[in-house]
């Protein structure tokens, strides 16, 4: 079930200015689980997200502007809606690297994930300062934790939950590229045969995708029958994903 709505999304098109917008949202599900965080309980019935950055018609403009996204799911329809807080200073000092605020909503506006991401160094050589993402409710109960473990040859982060149990590694290739291709980062399970469970993965739009420079789409697929809570920490560590590998300077 789907509701056509129209809804007010702040556009990127470098003014500020708020457009409207012709938005198909995705029907809550008639069963809420027990002790399930307000606003996750669309997650329940999905296996699947697109995450696409949002952009007005003269497409990316400058760097002075927070990123803001689209969350659907696999049908197309919006689950939420994400926008990140974060200061110009420490975007033009920081770049990808920054510490930010990233909230999300839902189509009743009410804040679902707060992801908090403190500054971090972004080299390889640093394995004293590593990225990480916390992944909160809107009531700011901690639901897990995304902790990038230092390795020279490849990405790799540990996906741990809100007593810091690890419950997954998400691994990259030794060399992302950030334009004109597909990449996969797999999702693997903790068990000794490492096997993939699940994957986050960057869309190149093709040749006629003209932003194809810094253009941020990606597919997050995870256990269909995973808690909803680690579902939206592996939604945490799909942003923590394009902020260190995909994120333009």
């Amino acid at each position: 079930m789907s509701a056509r709505v129209v809804d007010k999304q702040p556009k990127k098109g470098g003014k500020g200015e708020e457009s409207l917008e012709l938005v198909t949202w995705m029907g809550r599900p008639p069963d809420k689980p027990t002790n399930c965080p307000a606003g996750l309980e669309y997650l329940t019935t999905l296996d699947k997200l697109r995450i696409s950055q949002t952009y007005g018609p003269e497409g990316p403009v400058c760097n002075f502007e927070n990123n803001d996204y689209v969350i659907k799911n696999g049908r197309g329809q919006q689950v939420y809606f994400a926008s990140e807080e974060t200061n110009c200073f420490c975007r033009q000092c920081c770049g990808p690297a920054r510490a930010f605020h990233m909230r999300l909503y839902d189509k009743l506006s009410r804040e679902v994930l707060h992801l908090v991401r403190p500054a971090r160094c972004d080299a390889c050589c640093c394995p004293c300062c590593l990225m990480t993402v916390t992944v909160k409710t809107g009531d700011e109960e901690t639901l897990g934790y995304v902790k990038q473990k230092w390795n020279i040859f490849h990405g790799i982060l540990e996906v741990q939950d809100a007593d810091k149990k690890p419950w997954y590694h998400i691994r990259g290739p030794a060399c992302p590229c950030r334009c004109f291709s597909n990449m996969e980062y797999k999702i693997l399970s903790l068990e000794e045969d490492k096997k993939a469970v699940g994957s986050i993965a960057k869309r190149w739009g093709g040749p006629q995708d003209k932003y194809n420079m810094d253009h941020e789409n990606f597919e997050i697929e995870f256990p269909f029958e995973v808690d909803v809570r680690m579902k939206a920490v592996l939604l945490g560590a799909c942003f923590l994903v394009n902020y260190m590998y995909f994120e333009m300077s």
